[in-house]
Order: structure tokens, then sequence, then C-alpha cells
């Protein structure tokens, strides 16, 4: 694969429009797949080509953050939230980036979310915000799958513990 990369990689004549093509099964980009299969030096090549860093997919509408964050492709997480991904986008299901990693247990992409490389909190992420589809916060995620250290993160960013599911809180939730 590497090298196959490598030679489209080479031709100059690649513009963001061929770029931000779909393809015809599942409507993902080519950024969106360099995201998934943490791709880096081609993630870097499509952002420096100006592809959109926003685009979703049509079946779950995930963006290459999403995709990257659900993965825990930290490296690409980072690049991708240096060229101004969206951090709320969020799929079909209300699912976020940040819910996506937390589910997973990717503690160092939880951390990317919420914090820059200067350890400061990120301006518009809301660490309470709960998925549409079932209505769990990013803390409640991370108990219900038993992910402490992702867990003692949220806590630590201040994640509101008094914010319920089906009326149980995250303590409660603890129990399950």
């Amino acid at each position: 694969n590497t090298v196959r990369i490598s030679a489209i990689m080479e031709h100059s004549d690649i513009n963001a429009g061929l770029l931000n093509r779909r393809e015809p099964k599942n409507s993902n980009t080519a950024l969106m797949i360099a995201a998934r299969y943490s791709h880096v030096e081609l993630v870097e090549f499509l952002l420096a080509k100006g592809v959109d860093v926003n685009h979703s997919d049509k079946h779950m509408r995930r963006t290459a953050l999403m995709k990257a964050a659900s993965f825990g492709n930290i490296e690409v997480v980072k690049l991708l939230l240096a060229f101004r991904a969206n951090i709320n986008s969020f799929d079909k299901l209300g699912r976020t980036a940040l819910t996506l990693a937390v589910s997973r247990g990717h503690r160092d992409v939880v951390r990317a979310i919420l914090y820059d490389s200067d350890n400061h909190r990120r301006d518009g992420v809301d660490i309470n915000q709960a998925e549409n589809h079932v209505g769990m916060t990013p803390l409640i995620i991370a108990v219900r799958y038993g992910h402490l250290d992702v867990t003692e993160l949220l806590l630590s960013a201040d994640a509101d513990i008094s914010q319920g599911f089906y009326g149980m809180t995250a303590l409660m939730c603890a129990f399950y």
C-alpha cells in the first residue's frame, strides 16, 4: 500500500476536487479512509492539498475525525484538529468524536479532543453533551464501559457527575 500511495502523492496535478471525491459503496473520501487506517503521511498530504476536513460519509454521517477517534489514531486526530476539524459534528446516532473515543477507551484521543497542545481546554467542546440516540454523556459512557483512566480524565476536566441517563447518575451506572 505504501508504494502505491507514494506514487499517487508524487502526482503534482492532483487537486482538492479529485481528492474530495467519494467512493461509491460507503461514500468515504480519501481523507476518511486514510484517517481510519492511520496513514499519517497521506492525511498530511491530503490536508495540504486543501481537502474538506469536515466531509461526512452518507451512511453514518461520520467525519474523518470521528473515524480516527473511534480507532484511536492519535496522530491523525491531532492533525485533523490542527486543520480545524469540527469537534462537535455528530453522526446519525448522535455520537461525536469525543463519545466515540470514550466508548473505545482511547484516553490519549479523549485528551487531545479536550485539550490543545498547550494543555488548555479547547473552545467549544461540550464535555457533558449527551448522545442523541440514548442520552449518555461521555462520563456515563466511560463508566458503563469500565474505562477507568478515561473516567478519571473526564472527572479531572470537570465532567458533570449529576447529569443522568434514564434517571441514573454516573455513580449509579457504575454499579451495573
